[in-house]
């Protein structure tokens, strides 16, 4: 029997004398999938009509997930858009794998949506990588692009939610520490920006001295914190913060920052939250709950817990930001990630169960359901099981199978849910 050794939730370390099996495996699928593309290549040009079959498949898989959807109470789809034809508006560019949507956000009025999409290899064949698009639609016409960014690299893969930042104003954006302008002059100071603080500052960890860290390891940059702006050179360094918080959310309504603060050794970390108010850097409040954390409702309360792994059920629960009580527990397996409305107290939670290996020992967490969960009244408004898209990592030649990219809209009545290059709006009933 092979044994496996867990380090954290949702992932399990393969023996060493499996991993020449794991690797030829993962060889012969990334040759599968060279194969595949070649024969479709093939097909499309003794095709007279190349669109046919992927429009088929485009079509087989709006039914699907509309009938997903339609089964869940309280779920109506207003709008939907093929996001593949939005941006390139080229047939030979519509192939489903190519377009995986990383990331769904709405802007802080509901007025606007950001979409994380497409893995596209660069376009100098011998530089590693891949490139995406970050585009903006309006909410209320999803046929209009407000603006379009080409990324290089940007954060892809992987069950957790990334989380695209807005400014209170909806005036930029900030997504794997870089700042994307829709109107007006972008971010001009040092570092990666996590965060912003009204119309002109900015939260940024900027690489400092060089240190190990926890004391171990090779020397590498400090990231220490900073505020930002208005010019470009204002730097003032949050005098609080230590290179042990990791940031998980920030809060453009109330200037405050969720940290996880580790302590402890590397096989035994203490996971403990806190809770940081800008510009002083104060801590407000500290719970060891969970290994995961997301603000919700303006930042009033927040949300910790995690994903599963294959000891039992996981159960996560919510806490009051000002006071630290806890108001209630997710009524999800894990719960996490979750998709928060920015302004009412709703959110989407992941009800995960463990899936195990065919062949080898071991498993991966999988949504199995989505529920939209009210935590002032304790109602379930609504449930449902998320599409899968499957994409090629452009990384290393993995394939890939995760859920449907989502998000809620700030007032907790919209569902926005994007992958394959579609995205559809599904109006909560009251």
């Amino acid at each position: 029997m092979l044994e496996f050794c867990v380090h954290k939730r949702g992932e399990a370390k393969v023996p060493d004398s499996t991993r020449l099996l794991e690797l030829a495996l993962k060889g012969l699928e990334a040759e599968r999938a060279k194969i595949d593309d070649e024969i479709a290549q093939i097909t499309s040009l003794l095709n007279p009509r190349p669109a046919t079959a992927q429009t088929a498949i485009l079509f087989l898989t709006t039914l699907l997930c509309a009938a997903a959807f339609l089964n869940a109470a309280n779920l109506e789809k207003t709008s939907q858009i093929d996001l593949r034809k939005l941006i390139h508006r080229d047939e030979q560019s519509l192939r489903a794998h190519e377009h995986p949507v990383g990331a769904v956000s709405f802007s802080p009025s509901g007025e606007r949506i950001a979409i994380l999409v497409g893995v596209h290899p660069k376009e100098n064949p011998k530089e590693k990588g891949y490139r995406s698009d970050l585009v903006v639609v309006d909410a209320n016409h999803l046929d209009q692009i407000v603006r379009k960014f080409e990324i290089s690299d940007p954060p892809f893969g992987g069950l957790d939610e990334l989380q695209i930042q807005w400014s209170l104003d909806g005036k930029r954006m900030a997504l794997g520490g870089k700042v994307f302008p829709i109107e007006g002059p972008s971010y001009c100071g040092r570092g990666e920006v996590r965060g912003f603080l009204g119309a002109d500052r900015f939260l940024a960890f900027i690489p400092s001295e060089m240190v190990r860290l926890f004391g171990v390891g090779r020397e590498q940059p400090a990231r220490r914190l900073y505020l930002v702006g208005p010019g470009c050179d204002d730097e003032v360094r949050v005098p609080t913060h230590e290179l042990n918080w990791f940031l998980e959310d920030f809060s453009a309504q109330r200037n405050i920052a969720l940290f996880d603060r580790l302590h402890g050794p590397l096989n035994q970390r203490v996971h403990e939250f806190i809770v940081v108010q800008f510009p002083e850097g104060s801590i407000l409040h500290s719970w060891e709950v969970g290994i995961n954390g997301r603000f919700v409702n303006g930042g009033s309360d927040v949300c910790l817990g995690s994903g599963i792994d294959e000891t039992g059920p996981v159960t996560s629960s919510c806490w009051d930001v000002d006071s630290g009580g806890k108001i209630a527990d997710i009524p999800a397996n894990g719960g996490f990630p979750i998709m928060p409305a920015a302004n009412a107290p709703r959110l989407i939670v992941s009800d995960l169960r463990w899936q195990r290996h065919i062949i080898f020992d071991g498993g991966r967490e999988v949504v199995r359901r989505r529920i939209l969960w009210d935590y002032s009244t304790g109602k379930e408004l609504a449930s449902w099981s998320p599409a899968i898209q499957t994409y090629h990592d452009a990384w290393v030649h993995k394939l890939r199978e995760e859920p449907f990219a989502c998000a809620l809209s700030p007032d907790g009545k919209i569902i926005a849910e994007a992958g394959n290059g579609v995205l559809r709006l599904y109006g909560v009933r009251p």
